[in-house]
Protein backbone atom coordinates (compact mmCIF):
# COMPACT_ATOMS: atom_id res chain seq x y z
CA UNK A 1 0.00 0.00 0.00
CA UNK A 2 1.26 3.68 -0.19
CA UNK A 3 0.47 4.62 3.17
CA UNK A 4 -2.14 5.96 5.75
CA UNK A 5 -2.96 9.56 7.03
CA UNK A 6 -4.48 11.37 10.11
CA UNK A 7 -6.86 14.10 9.06
CA UNK A 8 -8.58 17.01 10.64
CA UNK A 9 -10.63 18.58 7.95
CA UNK A 10 -13.84 20.88 7.71
CA UNK A 11 -15.41 20.23 4.65
CA UNK A 12 -17.68 17.61 6.19
CA UNK A 13 -18.36 13.49 6.72
CA UNK A 14 -18.23 13.13 2.80
CA UNK A 15 -14.95 14.80 1.90
CA UNK A 16 -13.25 12.39 -0.07
CA UNK A 17 -9.62 12.15 -1.65
CA UNK A 18 -7.80 10.35 -4.12
CA UNK A 19 -6.19 6.90 -4.23
CA UNK A 20 -2.61 5.71 -4.62
CA UNK A 21 -0.35 8.68 -3.79
CA UNK A 22 -3.22 10.70 -2.38
CA UNK A 23 -3.95 8.88 0.40
CA UNK A 24 -7.28 8.89 0.46
CA UNK A 25 -7.18 12.95 1.23
CA UNK A 26 -5.44 14.64 -1.57
CA UNK A 27 -6.13 15.85 -5.24
CA UNK A 28 -6.24 12.78 -7.50
CA UNK A 29 -3.68 12.97 -10.27
CA UNK A 30 -5.72 9.63 -12.03
CA UNK A 31 -9.60 10.64 -11.68
CA UNK A 32 -11.22 14.36 -11.90
CA UNK A 33 -14.08 13.08 -9.25
CA UNK A 34 -12.13 14.42 -6.09
CA UNK A 35 -10.77 17.53 -6.29
CA UNK A 36 -8.86 16.58 -2.89
CA UNK A 37 -10.65 17.25 0.79
CA UNK A 38 -10.54 21.23 1.47
CA UNK A 39 -9.59 23.02 5.10
CA UNK A 40 -7.73 19.87 5.61
CA UNK A 41 -4.09 19.60 7.60
CA UNK A 42 -2.72 15.69 7.67
CA UNK A 43 0.09 14.14 9.23
CA UNK A 44 0.91 11.17 6.25
CA UNK A 45 3.00 7.47 7.17
CA UNK A 46 4.33 6.91 3.19
CA UNK A 47 4.95 3.66 2.55
CA UNK A 48 5.77 3.40 -1.08
CA UNK A 49 6.79 6.87 -3.21
CA UNK A 50 8.66 9.03 -1.14
CA UNK A 51 8.65 6.95 1.87
CA UNK A 52 8.46 8.40 5.47
CA UNK A 53 6.42 10.91 7.68
CA UNK A 54 5.19 14.00 6.21
CA UNK A 55 3.15 17.20 7.88
CA UNK A 56 1.02 18.40 5.49
CA UNK A 57 -1.41 21.43 4.76
CA UNK A 58 -2.65 23.59 1.95
CA UNK A 59 -4.78 26.92 3.56
CA UNK A 60 -8.04 27.68 4.94
CA UNK A 61 -10.41 26.70 2.08
CA UNK A 62 -8.14 25.17 -0.27
CA UNK A 63 -7.66 21.52 -1.32
CA UNK A 64 -5.45 19.50 -0.18
CA UNK A 65 -3.00 18.72 -2.95
CA UNK A 66 0.09 16.38 -3.70
CA UNK A 67 2.34 17.77 -6.20
CA UNK A 68 5.79 19.93 -6.55
CA UNK A 69 3.71 22.70 -4.41
CA UNK A 70 6.45 22.60 -1.16
CA UNK A 71 4.35 24.84 0.33
CA UNK A 72 1.71 22.38 1.01
CA UNK A 73 4.61 20.46 3.21
CA UNK A 74 5.03 21.37 6.50
CA UNK A 75 7.36 19.02 7.14
CA UNK A 76 8.76 16.00 6.61
CA UNK A 77 12.07 13.07 7.53
CA UNK A 78 12.69 9.65 5.60
CA UNK A 79 12.89 6.30 6.54
CA UNK A 80 15.28 4.26 5.89
CA UNK A 81 17.89 5.95 4.53
CA UNK A 82 20.12 8.28 7.39
CA UNK A 83 19.84 9.32 10.80
CA UNK A 84 17.80 11.93 11.61
CA UNK A 85 18.31 15.08 14.17
CA UNK A 86 15.21 16.71 15.72
CA UNK A 87 16.37 18.69 18.88
CA UNK A 88 19.85 17.88 19.23
CA UNK A 89 18.30 14.45 19.25
CA UNK A 90 19.76 12.04 16.74
CA UNK A 91 16.77 8.71 15.50
CA UNK A 92 18.24 5.72 14.07
CA UNK A 93 16.52 5.04 10.73
CA UNK A 94 13.01 3.85 11.04
CA UNK A 95 10.97 0.78 8.96
CA UNK A 96 7.73 0.96 9.31
CA UNK A 97 6.80 -1.46 6.82
CA UNK A 98 8.18 -4.50 9.22
CA UNK A 99 4.37 -5.99 10.11
CA UNK A 100 5.26 -4.90 14.08
CA UNK A 101 3.17 -2.50 15.93
CA UNK A 102 3.99 1.05 15.59
CA UNK A 103 2.55 4.15 17.96
CA UNK A 104 1.65 7.61 17.10
CA UNK A 105 1.07 10.53 18.73
CA UNK A 106 0.41 13.93 17.65
CA UNK A 107 0.25 17.44 20.18
CA UNK A 108 -0.87 21.09 19.18
CA UNK A 109 -0.92 24.14 21.32
CA UNK A 110 -1.08 26.65 19.39
CA UNK A 111 1.25 27.60 18.01
CA UNK A 112 3.11 24.33 17.87
CA UNK A 113 3.25 20.81 16.32
CA UNK A 114 4.92 17.82 18.04
CA UNK A 115 4.59 14.41 15.78
CA UNK A 116 6.35 11.07 17.77
CA UNK A 117 6.80 7.65 16.07
CA UNK A 118 7.52 5.18 18.68
CA UNK A 119 9.52 7.26 20.78
CA UNK A 120 7.16 9.13 23.02
CA UNK A 121 9.84 11.43 24.59
CA UNK A 122 11.67 13.08 21.32
CA UNK A 123 9.08 13.82 18.79
CA UNK A 124 10.39 13.21 14.83
CA UNK A 125 8.85 16.27 13.69
CA UNK A 126 8.10 19.40 15.91
CA UNK A 127 7.58 22.85 14.12
CA UNK A 128 5.54 26.22 14.43
CA UNK A 129 2.12 25.47 13.14
CA UNK A 130 -1.02 27.62 13.03
CA UNK A 131 -4.15 25.46 13.01
CA UNK A 132 -6.49 28.26 12.15
CA UNK A 133 -4.70 29.52 9.36
CA UNK A 134 -4.98 25.79 7.70
CA UNK A 135 -8.30 24.70 8.34
CA UNK A 136 -11.35 27.59 8.62
CA UNK A 137 -14.03 27.70 11.73
CA UNK A 138 -11.55 24.46 13.30
CA UNK A 139 -12.33 26.69 16.90
CA UNK A 140 -16.23 25.95 16.34
CA UNK A 141 -15.95 22.26 14.79
CA UNK A 142 -14.11 19.98 12.76
CA UNK A 143 -13.82 16.60 11.43
CA UNK A 144 -11.20 13.66 12.42
CA UNK A 145 -10.31 10.72 11.14
CA UNK A 146 -7.65 8.19 9.32
CA UNK A 147 -7.78 7.65 5.17
CA UNK A 148 -5.43 5.21 3.66
CA UNK A 149 -5.25 4.02 0.08
CA UNK A 150 -3.31 1.94 -2.67
CA UNK A 151 -2.89 1.93 -6.26
CA UNK A 152 -2.84 -0.72 -8.08
CA UNK A 153 -2.31 -3.33 -5.34
CA UNK A 154 -3.82 -4.26 -1.91
CA UNK A 155 -2.76 -3.42 1.35
CA UNK A 156 -3.43 -3.84 5.11
CA UNK A 157 -3.94 -1.00 8.25
CA UNK A 158 -4.71 -2.07 11.10
CA UNK A 159 -5.34 0.76 13.12
CA UNK A 160 -5.70 -1.24 16.94
CA UNK A 161 -6.64 1.79 18.88
CA UNK A 162 -6.68 5.17 19.12
CA UNK A 163 -7.51 8.16 21.72
CA UNK A 164 -8.31 12.10 20.72
CA UNK A 165 -8.82 14.47 23.40
CA UNK A 166 -7.84 18.11 24.67
CA UNK A 167 -4.42 18.94 26.58
CA UNK A 168 -6.66 21.78 28.36
CA UNK A 169 -6.55 21.12 32.00
CA UNK A 170 -6.90 23.10 35.22
CA UNK A 171 -3.85 24.71 36.74
CA UNK A 172 -2.07 24.19 32.93
CA UNK A 173 1.43 26.28 32.42
CA UNK A 174 1.79 28.20 29.58
CA UNK A 175 4.72 30.17 28.68
CA UNK A 176 5.97 33.05 26.06
CA UNK A 177 9.00 35.43 24.91
CA UNK A 178 12.18 35.64 23.93
CA UNK A 179 13.34 31.70 25.12
CA UNK A 180 17.43 32.60 23.81
CA UNK A 181 18.39 30.25 26.57
CA UNK A 182 15.29 27.77 26.31
CA UNK A 183 13.63 28.98 29.11
CA UNK A 184 10.59 28.66 28.01
CA UNK A 185 10.07 25.39 29.02
CA UNK A 186 9.19 24.48 25.49
CA UNK A 187 12.80 21.95 24.53
CA UNK A 188 13.87 24.28 22.09
CA UNK A 189 15.25 28.68 21.39
CA UNK A 190 12.09 29.52 19.29
CA UNK A 191 10.67 32.86 20.37
CA UNK A 192 7.33 32.97 20.56
CA UNK A 193 4.83 35.54 20.62
CA UNK A 194 2.29 33.91 21.82
CA UNK A 195 1.35 31.71 25.63
CA UNK A 196 2.24 28.17 24.26
CA UNK A 197 1.05 25.09 26.65
CA UNK A 198 3.89 23.33 28.13
CA UNK A 199 3.15 20.05 26.88
CA UNK A 200 6.15 18.14 28.95
CA UNK A 201 3.84 19.29 32.10
CA UNK A 202 1.11 17.39 30.56
CA UNK A 203 -1.37 15.68 33.69
CA UNK A 204 0.55 17.82 36.64
CA UNK A 205 -1.10 20.68 37.88
CA UNK A 206 0.71 23.74 39.09
CA UNK A 207 0.08 25.95 41.63
CA UNK A 208 3.27 27.88 41.65
CA UNK A 209 6.26 28.72 39.58
CA UNK A 210 9.23 31.01 39.36
CA UNK A 211 11.00 32.20 36.24
CA UNK A 212 13.63 34.94 35.06
CA UNK A 213 15.77 35.74 32.32
CA UNK A 214 18.33 32.01 32.08
CA UNK A 215 15.58 29.80 33.91
CA UNK A 216 12.37 28.82 34.50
Amino acid sequence: GDGIAFVLQNEGLTALGGSGNELGVAKSDRYSFTQGIHDAAGFEIRTFDEPGIVIRACGAGKAYVRDTNVSCIKARTDFNLEATSVSSFTFPPLNVKDARLHTVSLKYSPYLLEAFLDDMIQPRLRIPFRMQDEVSNVQNKAFVGFCASTGDAMSSHQILSWQFFSLQQEGALYSFGKNERGQLGQNDRQERAVPNLITSLDGVSITDFAVGKYHS
